[in-house]
């Protein structure tokens, strides 16, 4: 069974594949683009989960999540802190790449997303992150002010602050992971950044063989490219 399961994972990756680039086809064709190659395909995962109200159960399941780790958070450790360690600067060409990033993740929706449920992946280290940024705020200014973000709608199983214009809450209350984090085809595109040259890419967002969004991406720009 799971051999079968791979099989078939890996037969409609291999559809996504080859309906991506026929797609990067024809809209290069249609635009009479040159330097087609420079336009590299980029097949990423898509969330297709659908917008419900937030069950009162998981709004209360998160605030007793939350609730502990601001209490643990705001005991002095036993043991000095290490601090974290010193995050190499991005290369020049993967600097320059965070617009395009940024355009990608909007094809996606959030897949990414879909597995905070209702702890947000929010941990011990990022309530003490906040509170060293914030050293007004007392353990209930900040459980406000996580609780605040949470709104009435998100996606179905989805993280609790994931909504239909993305993430609710702002990057420095993010989670670490949340703030680096990048799918496993986002980290090949950046890796095979040109030294040189202008950004560029066919990002295509797909589910189960099933192409949901695409986009052509020069630099800071994106055309929606219709997938039907």
């Amino acid at each position: 069974m799971h051999e079968r399961n791979q099989a078939r994972t890996a037969a409609l990756i291999q559809q996504e594949i080859e309906q991506a680039s026929r797609l990067r086809d024809q809209v290069i064709d249609t635009f009479g683009l040159r330097e087609p190659e420079s336009f590299p395909l980029v097949v990423i995962p898509a969330c297709t989960l659908g917008i419900t109200r937030l069950p009162e159960q998981r709004r209360r399941a998160f605030r007793d999540h939350l609730s502990d780790v601001i209490g643990q958070a705001a005991v002095p450790p036993a043991a000095p802190i290490r601090e974290p360690e010193q995050v190499a600067p991005a290369p020049v060409a993967a600097s320059r790449a965070q617009a395009a990033l940024g355009m990608a993740c909007s094809r996606c929706q959030g897949f990414c997303c879909e597995g905070g449920g209702d702890h947000a992946y929010l941990k011990v280290e990022t309530i003490r992150r906040y509170l060293a940024e914030h050293p007004d705020q007392r353990p209930d200014d900040v459980l406000a002010a996580y609780l605040d973000r949470v709104g009435h709608r998100t996606y179905q199983g989805s993280c609790i602050y994931h909504q239909a214009d993305g993430c609710a809450l702002p990057r420095e209350m993010r989670s670490d992971l949340c703030n680096r984090h990048f799918c496993k085809a986002l980290h090949e595109f950046q890796r095979n950044l040109p030294a040189t040259g202008p950004i560029r890419a066919f990002f295509v967002a797909a589910n189960y063989g099933a192409i949901q969004k695409a986009a052509l991406v020069h630099e800071n720009q994106m055309l929606s490219v219709p997938t039907i």
